[in-house]
């Protein structure tokens, strides 16, 4: 049999996709190439943890920002199903006719800023959740 091996936990984990600090955003990105459908786990909760450790020489700071703001897009779809049957233009010189569907999402997200000493007083405090508030908007471009 083999030893058991710990992993220490890294500072960013998530469920799906891939995050990493990208400096033209001045933030954490979070990209999914495509969500779960229907039948494969389609509604489970994705998860991002970002852990920092402190030393006495950190400044941290009074406040944080209280919300963060999740956008995403999704091609090929409509939030409404709407449909376009039809695309008039009247030119001399009548441009390709095309609709594009493209399902547009914006969420604001309330944070809850947790200190934790240990991983038991993370455990604690990660249990509970957060409220979301969000919209979402269709676009088709021809």
């Amino acid at each position: 049999m083999g030893a058991g091996l710990t992993m220490e936990p890294s500072m960013i984990e998530v469920s799906t996709g891939q995050a990493k600090y990208e400096h033209q955003h001045r933030a954490i990105v979070w990209r999914v190439p495509r969500l779960p459908k229907d039948g494969q786990g389609a509604y489970t909760t994705q998860l991002f943890v970002c852990r920092l450790e402190l030393t006495s020489y950190d400044q941290i700071p009074a406040e944080f920002d209280r919300y963060i703001y999740v956008e995403f897009t999704m091609p090929a779809t409509t939030v409404s199903h709407t449909t376009v049957r039809s695309v008039s233009v009247t030119n001399p010189n009548p441009p390709e006719k095309y609709v594009k569907y493209l399902a547009r999402h914006a969420y604001r997200i309330e944070l809850e800023h947790v200190t934790a000493t240990s991983e038991c007083d993370y455990v604690a405090a990660t249990s509970g959740g957060g409220s979301t508030s969000g919209n979402g908007s269709d676009a088709a471009s021809h």
